[in-house]
């Protein structure tokens, strides 16, 4: 225990160690990081939204040059383990999150230390990450997924990284999907004039947010904010020419700049290793990566072909305009991944002030132009409601004898029903803003109940008791209906029979039905068609 002590005390007292700088004495030099992934789950895929959970053990190793002793002179100690927040760890994030990873980030945490200064470290993960679902396939698809690596704050001027080993490692198996490959490919990526070094796991999958029917928007932003902090400004003559480090997050002033419109609290990369970069200048660089949940309005009228307008704006939370202003500088799309159901047309930016209590706050909003993918819809949804009113003209050419014109009649109808709950379980309950296509699916509705009513009188009348005299009126009219249907066989209305009567009365309510809804449904076509593309 007392050599124990006295190592520590050597490290960390005598040789002053500082957990902001990296860990080796040539800053001009770069940290090497060695990673290995050990694949233990794949828990979900989420082919609707086109999400994968997956759970690694992620190994990172690197030498710490002012962690290294002499074993002889410590009781022949060669290995320690420290609490994983009183030593420099790099910034290690997934790069296509879509919610803040989980991982072993616990007060009570430990890495190992070696004699050498070599370093490991083992953040178990839980990771949500974006994945492109291709289901032209299923459900005899393979998928590719890839989850990428990055280090946040430093360029490969001061950490790269190289992939050593991938496996799955105690797998469990997941009753949906089985994972047949597993690769690791290294890069960098170039982001306001500096590479960064990043690495990609790539799953092989085999088949085993915008919802807008709660009005929620869900988005992952790379927000660079950048200001001067007169208090950081150094000659870089007195300093051997450093003109750049890499602070953590939580030792430097920051604005409180949060989300004005959020629904649930914003996930960033508010670790404790997590670092900002500092310029001689006293120029500040912050890059908070997170992910958001706003409140978005949605306007359903002309669902599924309908474009919807959703904000994110910013506030600084506690300091007024006289103390802070936000200038918006750009907004870009970068590494984007296509959402299965929305594109992005356009985005920009716009500054304004809120006034509260009395005071100004200096607020910046993001503003999102999307349109719906409607290929899903169009042929799961608008195709199977155009050949149903298709079906409903086609009732009236069905005989009434058949005995199945009623069924048939009752059966489109009842379909009609089903249609209406699954529009209902996806759109937004919303009193504002009613879909066009829910009330064509009402129309419809009605349509098919005239229709049974009609064909309920059509059966009737097949069974009609023939003993029943017709009175004056009744053969007038049915003079008509035979002259207007040019019944064969028919030459004196005195001539009639109770049969024929019946199947001229059939013929004439058939004839006309038909031609009415026919006609009914074209124009209803035509309004729709009109008013969609017009919009």
């Amino acid at each position: 225990m007392d050599h124990l002590k006295k190592l520590f005390k050597e490290i960390f007292e005598t040789r002053h160690y500082d957990k902001r700088i990296r860990p080796v004495i040539d800053q001009s030099l770069p940290v090497y990081l060695d990673v290995s992934f050990f694949v233990i789950g794949l828990n979900s895929v989420d082919e609707e939204n086109g999400i994968i959970s997956t759970t690694i053990d992620t190994s990172l190793d690197w030498v710490d040059e002012s962690a290294i002793w002499k074993p002889k002179f410590f009781g022949n100690i060669s290995k320690v383990h420290v609490p994983q927040n009183d030593i420099w760890k790099p910034d290690f994030v997934v790069r296509n999150g879509r919610s803040l990873s989980n991982d072993a980030e616990k007060k009570n945490g430990y890495i190992s230390v070696d004699y050498t200064g070599k370093i490991r470290w083992w953040p178990y993960q839980f990771h949500e990450t974006s994945c492109e679902i291709n289901i032209a396939y299923f459900p005899f698809d393979k998928q590719i997924c890839n989850i990428t690596f990055i280090i946040w704050s430093h360029s490969t001027n001061e950490i790269i990284i190289k992939g050593r080993y991938v496996g799955k490692y105690h797998f469990s198996k997941n009753t949906l999907w089985s994972v047949d490959n597993l690769k690791l490919f290294e890069d960098s990526e170039h982001l306001q004039g500096s590479a960064y070094s990043t690495i990609t796991l790539t799953l092989y999958l085999r088949i085993n947010s915008v919802d807008d029917r709660n009005g929620l928007l869900s988005t992952t932003l790379d927000t660079g904010i950048q200001w001067t902090d007169e208090f950081l400004v150094w000659n870089p003559n007195l300093f051997g020419n450093i003109t750049r480090i890499n602070v953590p997050q939580n030792d430097i002033w920051k604005p409180d700049f949060v989300l004005r419109n959020g629904v649930s609290k914003s996930n960033e990369a508010k670790l404790l290793f997590s670092y900002i970069s500092v310029e001689y200048t006293g120029r500040i660089t912050w890059w908070p990566y997170q992910f958001h949940e706003t409140s978005c309005e949605i306007n359903i009228v002309y669902f599924p072909f309908d474009e919807q307008t959703c904000n994110l704006t910013f506030i600084i939370w506690s300091h007024s305009v006289n103390e802070i202003i936000i200038k918006g500088k750009y907004v870009e799309k970068y590494l984007f991944s296509e959402n299965s159901l929305w594109s992005v047309d356009n985005s920009h930016m716009s500054e304004d002030a809120d006034y509260v209590d009395g005071s100004n706050y200096s607020t910046i909003t993001l503003t999102f132009h999307m349109t719906r993918k409607a290929n899903f819809y169009l042929w799961s949804i608008i195709f199977p409601l155009v050949s149903l009113s298709v079906l409903q003209i086609v009732v009236f050419l069905v005989p009434a004898k058949s005995g199945e014109k009623l069924s048939f009649a009752f059966t489109l109808f009842l379909t009609y029903i089903m249609f209406l709950i699954l529009m209902t379980s996806m759109l937004p309950e919303n009193s504002e803003h009613l879909s066009i296509l829910c009330i064509y699916i009402d129309t419809e509705l009605t349509l098919g109940i005239i229709t049974i009513v009609v064909v309920c009188i059509q059966v009737q009348l097949c069974y009609h008791d023939p003993d029943i005299p017709l009175s004056k009126w009744q053969k007038e009219l049915i003079r008509v209906m035979i002259s207007s249907c040019q019944t064969p066989g028919i030459a004196d209305i005195t001539t009639i029979t109770q049969l024929q009567i019946q199947n001229t009365l059939i013929l004439f309510i058939n004839r006309i039905t038909f031609f009415s809804l026919l006609s009914f449904q074209l124009v209803i076509a035509i309004i729709i068609v009109v008013v969609v593309y017009f919009n």
